[in-house]
């Protein structure tokens, strides 16, 4: 009341007439995730081009998935990726290398030490510093904060570009068939980075006679993981 008296009416009213109502000053001073743009902002914004490790395939972020019958080389795909990037040469004999040198972290839970150099021998990839593999990749999980934080420094100190893990099937936690628990293994994934390209290597679910799938919608599990990618 005092204050009231204090100053004159006009004056007050100016104040008033600035004032912010209580969804404005929370919005003014919530946090930065949960802020909101217009197309205008939008416009305005200048994004540099997408790039490709490999041209047309292998995005510079983002999941890429390959997904297929047991035994038809899914590994071996990874495994080309692998010495196309470290050699900077064509992928598939059709694919060029856009970034050169990009540094690539395995997590296999599928195939051991023994069988990788075997096959990256067979395969022509050379003795590189620039391809990481987890001593104890059996014992990674998303559930695991301690070893997801150790990824997270691996990434950023070797300055890791890809990200190749065998199968998605072993890291996911729960239901393949639930959204909400496959939506969980993409959050996890970006929670680690969202600066990498992540390559899953996954199974496809068993055919239905007579019902041909498009690709996308032949990985086996929920049709979200298809809508994640």
């Amino acid at each position: 009341d005092d204050y009231l008296n204090l100053v004159p009416d006009k004056k007050y009213i100016d104040i008033l007439k600035g004032a912010l109502t209580k969804e404005e000053w929370e919005i003014k001073y919530q946090s930065p995730d949960f802020a909101a743009f217009t197309i205008t902002d939008l416009y305005k914004r200048e994004y540099p081009p997408e790039n490709y490790i490999i041209d047309k395939f292998l995005p510079s972020t983002g999941f890429t998935m390959f997904s297929g019958d047991s035994g038809t080389g899914k590994s071996f795909i990874a495994l080309e990726i692998i010495r196309a990037v470290t050699n900077n040469d064509i992928f598939l004999d059709h694919f060029p290398i856009k970034t050169e040198g990009v540094p690539i972290l395995i997590i296999d839970k599928e195939n051991g030490a023994r069988r990788l150099q075997a096959r990256m021998k067979g395969l022509g990839i050379p003795e590189t510093d620039k391809v990481y593999l987890l001593e104890h990749a059996e014992k990674f999980t998303l559930r695991d904060e301690e070893f997801m934080q150790s990824i997270q420094n691996l990434i950023i100190a070797k300055n890791i570009g890809v990200v190749i893990i065998d199968s998605f099937i072993d890291i996911l936690e729960g239901d393949e068939n639930s959204a909400p628990d496959t939506a969980k293994v993409f959050n996890a994934l970006r929670s680690i980075s969202t600066n990498v390209c992540w390559v899953l290597l996954h199974h496809e679910a068993k055919p239905l006679p007579r019902f041909q799938r498009e690709a996308g919608d032949r990985a086996r599990g929920s049709t979200n993981i298809k809508a994640q990618l």
